[in-house]
């Protein structure tokens, strides 16, 4: 690394500002190399307050900003990052749409500052991001000695963006690294709580793909797979949430990732999906043990909690998973799954949603009260909304959804009136009064909606058996209104 001789206070004062905005949530990694070449800087700056695009000045033009690192000895790096710049010579500013900027320098001209994104939000979703990596990133000098404060500030402009870390923040603060893995500033935020992999290598999977993977559980060898969004990054080091995708019984992962196309809201909103394949039976029926139903799989007492488990073990110790947001959701049989994995594993799932299946997990206790979504049609015959047997192969008797969402507002502490959350195209999702924990119940119905998944793909067949699928809706998105469900419990 080049040695780090403090600049003029024109691009970082002495010592830091005040009243910078704070972050929600913020990140920080240092690698320190023997290999000049291998050493970088990333910080994150997420979920600020709102910002829209003119308060990041004009950098395509006249604002330039300047990154500032200090830890107790005071200023220990600074890097000025200038206005304009031709875009298809490096380094170079461009706007992104209507909401932010984006420089991009590879070589890293200003003490190793490679990327600096902004990106504005008109609610609490604004972001600040800086890598910087390579022969001109100023030597650091780690350990630092913490409280740690970034800043990235305007010239001209007073505004200005802040993270602090303090002691009980970073998990590691030697000679070759540093990690701050989670700070909330903002009273008003929950932090985030990064995994073991958070910073490591990505080595298993490529954003924008969905890739299959193995483990062995419980001396059975289980298979899944697993889609980064396009934006995860390859430093592998910002904590992002995770969706179980849970096929119906004769499914796949594979099937689901597609009929479902949640994997299009995933891209679109940055989270990943995991789709886990159920066993396999003598007659290659794959089904889950969702506690009373079904086939083979609840038979055979096969451990799919522990399956499910297991996946999130093997993820968070390989990518940068954000513990406090890990939701689980499934179609049919994977419905029932996903209700029984908010009984069962509600110390590690979020909340849950529940497509086309009802209630089937007894005794359930959850260690928490869980936010649980049903979306089921009126018109289902496989798994009646009115409860009863179906006319389907899983030859038990359901649950009704009144009966389904009933048993949760108990479990959840709700109580007082229920209200209309969403009317989008034919379907209707209510809210069960005011729950505890900040958890809620909610149920979509879909008039004369059948055993579907509403908004996804049409089924290759039209039925099983004798037992139709029938209407799917198209103007109601379970995929776009179970993320929203989910996004709106943040971490606890």
């Amino acid at each position: 690394m080049l040695s780090c001789v403090a600049p003029a206070a024109a691009v970082c004062p002495p010592a830091a500002r005040a009243a910078c905005r704070i972050g929600g949530t913020n990140l920080l990694t240092i690698f320190n190399d023997s290999n000049d070449a291998r050493d970088r800087l990333t910080w994150s700056w997420l979920r600020g307050p709102a910002a829209p695009q003119a308060d990041f000045g004009d950098p395509t033009a006249t604002t330039a900003y300047s990154l500032c690192v200090y830890d107790t000895s005071g200023l220990v790096l600074s890097a000025e990052v200038a206005a304009g710049g031709t875009c298809n010579t490096a380094p170079c500013w461009r706007a992104i749409g209507t909401t932010g900027f984006l420089y991009r320098d590879g070589a890293g001209t200003s003490a190793g500052v490679q990327v600096m994104r902004l990106s504005g939000s008109t609610h609490a979703a604004a972001s600040v991001s800086v890598i910087a990596r390579g022969m001109n990133l100023p030597d650091l000098a780690t350990p630092l000695s913490a409280p740690i404060t970034v800043q990235l500030g305007q010239s001209p402009g007073s505004i200005c963006f802040e993270s602090v870390f303090d002691a009980a923040t970073i998990a590691r603060n030697d000679g070759t690294q540093m990690r701050a893995r989670s700070l909330v500033t903002a009273a008003t935020s929950m932090p985030m709580l990064p995994s073991t992999g958070c910073g490591d290598p990505l080595m298993m999977y490529t954003p924008g793909v969905s890739t299959a993977a193995s483990l062995m559980h419980d001396g059975l060898a289980r298979t899944f797979r697993v889609y980064l969004p396009p934006s995860y990054p390859t430093t592998n080091d910002t904590p992002v949430p995770i969706v179980f995708l849970l096929h119906g019984g004769f499914g796949s992962g594979a099937q689901v990732e597609n009929s479902s196309r949640l994997l299009e809201v995933a891209a679109d909103q940055g989270f990943v999906v995991v789709s886990p394949d159920g066993v396999n039976s003598p007659q290659n029926i794959r089904t889950w043990n969702a506690g009373g139903c079904c086939g083979f799989a609840t038979s055979s007492g096969v451990d799919d909690v522990g399956f499910v488990a297991a996946i999130l073990d093997q993820l968070e110790a390989t990518l940068c998973v954000d513990r406090r947001r890990v939701y689980a959701a499934g179609m049919s049989n994977g419905a029932m799954l996903s209700d029984r994995l908010a009984c069962d594993l509600a110390d590690r799932i979020r909340a849950a949603a529940a497509v086309s299946g009802s209630h089937t997990a007894d005794p359930c206790t959850p260690a928490r009260p869980v936010p649980i979504l049903h979306i089921h049609g009126t018109g289902d015959q496989n798994v009646p909304y009115d409860g009863g047997l179906g006319c389907g192969p899983a030859g038990v008797p359901f649950a009704s959804m009144p009966d389904t969402i009933d048993g949760w507002m108990a479990r959840d502490g709700c109580s007082g009136r229920s209200t209309t959350a969403l009317t989008q195209g034919d379907g209707t999702c209510v809210k069960q009064g005011t729950c505890a924990g900040a958890s809620d119940v909610e149920l979509c119905t879909i008039p004369n909606g059948g055993h579907q998944w509403p908004g996804g793909l049409p089924p290759a067949i039209s039925g099983v058996g004798n037992c139709p699928f029938g209407y799917q809706s198209q103007s109601f998105s379970a995929s776009v209104v179970l993320w929203d469900f989910f996004s709106q419990h943040p971490p606890r």
